[in-house]
């Protein structure tokens, strides 16, 4: 369980760094592994991450790359077993 949070200033201010620190304090309980939040004008985005497999810093949110259309990418994912084997056939010949 990761947590998500944001602002938007429609009037172009960008959120204080103060601020969005609160946001992230705030979602701490719903990811105690890592935090982080991102600003730009008139926007900031809040994370926390709880990580289960990927205890690596390359899982570290919000991802982002300096460009004009595309500024961050969240993700957010479910739980899962890698090792799975698949489950035989069901009834209508699908299998998992």
């Amino acid at each position: 369980m990761c947590g998500i949070g944001g602002i938007v200033l429609f009037d172009g201010g960008s959120p204080d760094a103060a601020g969005m620190q609160r946001m992230v304090d705030a979602l701490r309980h719903r990811g105690p592994d890592d935090e982080g939040f991102w600003v730009q004008s008139g926007l900031g985005m809040a994370h926390t991450r709880l990580s289960v497999i990927d205890l690596s810093p390359a899982g570290r949110q919000p991802m982002h790359v300096e460009d004009p259309i595309l500024s961050m990418v969240y993700f957010s994912g479910g739980g899962y077993t890698p090792t799975a084997k698949a489950i035989a056939p069901s009834s209508n010949g699908s299998s998992i």
